[in-house]
């Protein structure tokens, strides 16, 4: 079915940042120089002399018995604006508000801030190091979140959660192993930067507060901005027009309780859109990590024992880093079974800009490391990589995941749809090379998804609380409803979000909208349903069970010709419409027996990579990709492909040159002169399969398919790149100066190329 929200193409949509407020003050942020530091003064008088200045919002305004107001997700350790100490550079230490843009700017250019640099750890390395100065002296726990009920933070050694898992006995395995393999690999953080730039603006009047914000978390950020500013949540309004991408960094809060309190310092509304250069300092990044991989296999290639340990770089603030070092750690194997498993997953402060939710969840870290070293142990074996992978796959009876068959048969669809497409054209050449790998994904567990149907003479209207990011969900959740209640789509639309009038909804993440919302609204429709039956037995004179939906109309279905429009039962009814209500609640879909993980589904997919090489330059090129994904059921094939092929193209940029580089504690790529994005001409001959194993749970058996496709992109491609040189990557990005050194390493150290069993 087309998009409903295809209007965006013509520019007739209208973004946060094109919203006109009447009275509107513009904002501009002031941004730390300095690592770490005590904030000794911020003088704000040059600044406060700027013509049309309202309000300059310092850490002083935001004090609560000589404390800082601070907020996150999991762990409240972040101020709204930086008192008595810095944490890294690019934290905001002030914001003014003014009548023009020009005017904000020029008065944030003059403001004077004095610091006594301390010492900063910039690596996990250096923060676990004994003696390390802490970033933190104490740590409060939100406990908001059921399944983050036993996160450790531990601020004495820079910890915002330790997260262990064992299986068996691996430490017993290793001295009588017949093959063991093992490899260390790096990742550097990265950004997001979606299309739109991140805009707030906020408005209070009459002790309430008024908000427009792209986010794609809204009920999460009320309740936050209700506690940390002394409201009711019913007192907070918040507006999400459509978002311009998400990928994770418009999730919970930002900069939006900055925007708040400067707001009401100015007493009118304020706007703030940030710079590029503002996202790459208060926008939370993907995390850096070191991950560490030992795998032992008997000589037919069964794994034996795993040990995988994860060090995630969260930056200064928690965020989300603790749940995304936990749910990675739970699938840091990825979808294999091993009957010994030790997995240690550590969200490690560091004096950088905070990193938090990103497409693929932490995930695409233990995968870059994982599936590079199942092809090693694959080597070491002198067994086909791809044969190993199959000879692994989760099933029913030793697997740690619940659902675990359903694992090991989407895994393997998909990973002999991807063999099967890659080999397609045939042998590779000289200076070529291919590589898979696969992954396994979970969704948050448990989640509450609320939907709301409302049918008058128009139509159907669908209000809901999940958040139209681009993702194609508006279009889905049209198509559910359509089908559940056998109208045309063109009769069906979605109500724009606003918390006055949308149903409670966990959040837009975790690719769960359209398994958790989608089924709450074909719970909706059937509750409808249930009560136009009820009234149309009444008019026509037969029970309920005798009448069907059928194109807007009720019909008798012993005798069709009997039938009462939808308008005619509403006048009836004396009624101006009628509503549907359905809940989608995850805490009973899938509950994890002992030693099992639970997830309300689980997503998989499969990549394949052709690769050339020019040792010369050590400019690698991805040629030819191909992907397959699960999607439990396609309820719009064509946007499912377009989340395959966007996936796929959002990793290539961490793989080839995407990074975020440090110098002394500075960020140096804060902006798009320094920090290079993919375009579509890095994107090279693209396959995309979506395959179809209907989860039972799902409605229509659909399932989640946004994320998982980007998982596998740097792991097969660094594994074409050993299969065609010989050449093992260890770090990400796979730049051609890096490239470049390790063929020069090569020659040096005559490897003989190891062109695998696919050439």
């Amino acid at each position: 079915m087309p998009r409903t929200d295809a209007h965006k193409v013509t520019g007739a949509t209208t973004y946060l940042a094109d919203l006109l407020i009447p009275n509107v003050s513009h904002a501009a942020v002031v941004r730390s120089q300095c690592p770490h530091a005590r904030l000794l003064h911020v003088d704000t008088a040059k600044a406060a002399r700027v013509p049309g200045v309202h309000a300059i919002l310092t850490g002083a305004d935001l004090l609560e018995n000589g404390v800082p107001l601070r907020y996150g997700p999991i762990i409240r350790d972040q101020p709204i604006v930086a008192w008595g100490r810095i944490r890294y550079a690019g934290e905001a230490i002030a914001a003014i508000a003014a009548a023009e843009l020009s005017a904000a700017q020029e008065a944030a250019s003059l403001i004077e801030i004095d610091y006594d640099p301390l010492p900063a750890v910039l690596t996990v390395d250096d923060a676990l190091a004994p003696g390390a100065p802490r970033i933190h002296e104490a740590l409060e726990r939100t406990g908001i979140y059921i399944d983050l009920k036993d996160i450790t933070p531990d601020p004495s050694r820079n910890l915002a959660n330790v997260f262990r898992m064992t299986l068996g006995d691996p430490a017993s395995v290793w001295p009588t192993a017949p093959v063991v393999s093992e490899g260390h690999y790096s990742l550097p953080p990265v950004q997001h930067y979606a299309l739109e730039p991140h805009a707030v603006v906020a408005s209070w009047e009459a002790g309430k507060l008024d908000i427009w914000a792209s986010n794609h978390a809204p009920f999460f950020l009320r309740s936050e901005l209700a506690r940390l500013f002394g409201l009711r949540p019913e007192q907070v309004r918040i507006r999400v027009p459509y978002l311009g991408g998400g990928f994770g960094a418009k999730a919970y809060v930002t900069v939006e309780p900055l925007v708040v309190a400067l707001a009401r310092k100015a007493g009118r509304p304020v706007r703030l859109v940030l710079t590029p250069a503002d996202i790459f300092s208060l926008v939370h990044t993907r995390h850096g990590a070191e991950v560490t991989v030992k795998l032992a296999a008997d000589r037919t290639g069964c794994l034996l024992a795993a040990e995988i340990r994860c060090l995630y770089d969260t930056g200064a603030y928690a965020d989300t880093g603790p749940r995304v070092a936990q749910k990675a750690g739970y699938t840091a194997l990825g979808p294999y079974t091993v009957p010994n498993l030790a997995v240690e997953s550590l969200s490690v402060y560091t004096n950088k800009v905070t990193a938090g939710a990103y497409r693929g969840y932490g995930v695409a870290q233990t995968a870059w490391a994982v599936e590079q070293q199942i092809d090693e142990l694959a080597r070491g074996l002198e067994m086909d990589p791809i044969d190993l992978r199959l000879r692994n796959l989760s099933d029913h009876a030793h697997s740690p995941y619940t659902d675990g068959g359903g694992i090991g048969a989407s895994a393997r669809q998909c990973l002999l749809k991807v063999r099967d497409l890659l080999a397609a054209p045939g042998p590779v050449g000289p200076g070529r090379g291919r590589g898979v790998a696969l992954a396994l994904k979970a969704t948050v567990t448990p989640s509450l998804s609320r939907a709301k149907i409302r049918l008058d003479r128009d139509g159907v209207t669908i209000l809901t609380g999940t958040i139209e990011k681009g993702q194609g969900a508006e279009t889905t959740f049209c198509q559910i409803v359509s089908q559940a209640l056998g109208i045309p789509l063109a009769r069906v639309r979605v109500e724009p979000f606003d918390t006055e009038v949308a149903p409670y909804d966990q959040m837009t993440g975790s690719s769960r909208s359209t398994f958790s919302m989608g089924t709450a609204l074909l719970r909706a429709a059937e509750d409808l349903q249930t009560r136009l039956r009820a009234l149309a037995g009444d008019v026509l004179g037969v029970p309920p069970h005798h009448v069907a939906l059928e194109g807007g109309d009720i019909v008798d279905t012993a005798h069709p010709e009997r039938r009462v429009s939808w308008d005619a039962l509403l006048e009836r009814a004396g009624a101006d419409g009628m509503y549907g209500e359905g809940v989608s609640d995850t805490s009973q879909v899938a509950l994890p027996g002992p030693g099992q993980i639970a997830s309300a589904f689980w997503m998989v997919a499969a990549g394949g990579a052709e690769v050339e090489i020019d040792r010369e330059s050590g400019v690698v090129t991805t040629v030819r990709y191909v992907t397959a994904a699960d999607a439990g059921k396609a309820i719009n094939p064509v946007a499912c492909e377009a989340q395959l092929e966007g996936s796929v193209m959002m990793g290539l940029g961490p793989t080839l040159f995407e990074q975020l580089v440090w110098e002394d504690g500075i960020l140096m790529t804060d902006g798009l002169l320094t920090y290079t994005l993919p375009t579509m001409t890095h994107l090279p001959d693209l396959q995309v399969a979506v395959e179809e194993l209907p989860d039972p749970n799902g409605p229509y058996g659909a399932k989640g398919i946004g994320e998982v496709a980007i998982v596998p992109v740097a792991p097969a491609i660094a594994n074409a790149v050993r299969a065609c040189s010989g050449i093992r990557p260890h770090a990400l990005p796979m730049t051609p100066e890096r490239m470049w050194r390790l063929f020069r390493s090569q020659k040096h150290a005559d490897v003989a190329p190891d062109l695998g069993r696919h050439g």
